[in-house]
């Protein structure tokens, strides 16, 4: 048999008396029912347009431009993949949190080694081909700094591996499409303001 913390209860009821007994009952309860369908869809409204909102499995903080929606939770063996999509649908802020499949030293050779055995196999198997239009190394902020071309996908990206974690962080826009500028520079913001576990 299990023990629980026994819960704190309030000075007097008085005022806001109701809202501090909501706030006993739903602090001392076991475990929170399921979700509905509606409460689903309030709650991955709400977490959409939140800026600076730390996201667990990605050990990131996600700023997605407001009025985004989160498009989809993409997960593999090795990787997660968090989508938000401008309101145009034609523009995209995501993060990806992945495990390379050996330790890799934050510099700039284990960067690129990370990038060149990891990134660009897994996103050609993903879109058919990848060609790089650039890539700079930020010794500052330790991350490679990168603009690719997919198949389907060009995107602008943040490029970071600390030991066996990595995480791209990027800003997309449709290959062969001329990018809507507002937009792009809404999710490069975003891109940059994210910021991630070291």
């Amino acid at each position: 048999m299990t023990s629980q913390r026994p819960c704190r209860k309030p000075p007097s009821i008085r005022g806001g008396g109701v809202v501090l007994l909501l706030l006993l009952v739903i602090g001392c309860s076991k475990q929170a029912p399921p979700l509905t369908a509606q409460q689903q869809a309030a709650t991955r409204a709400a977490t959409q347009t939140a800026a600076g909102q730390y996201i667990d499995n990605l050990e990131a903080v996600a700023t997605p431009p407001v009025g985004w929606a989160l498009d989809d939770v993409k997960t593999g063996d090795n990787y997660i993949h968090y989508v938000w999509l401008s309101p145009t649908g034609k523009t995209a802020y995501g993060i990806v949190r992945f495990t390379p499949p050996i330790y890799v030293w934050a510099n700039e050779f284990g960067h690129n080694a990370a990038f060149n055995f990891g990134f660009k196999p897994a996103m050609k198997d993903d879109q058919g081909y990848v060609k790089v239009l650039d890539k700079s190394w930020d010794g500052e902020a330790r991350m490679l700094v990168f603009e690719v071309e997919g198949g389907t996908y060009t995107t602008r990206n943040h490029f970071r591996v600390r030991g066996r974690r990595g995480w791209t962080v990027y800003a997309g826009t449709f290959t062969g499409e001329t990018p809507i500028a507002e937009e792009l520079a809404l999710a490069i913001e975003a891109r940059n303001a994210t910021t991630v576990a070291e």
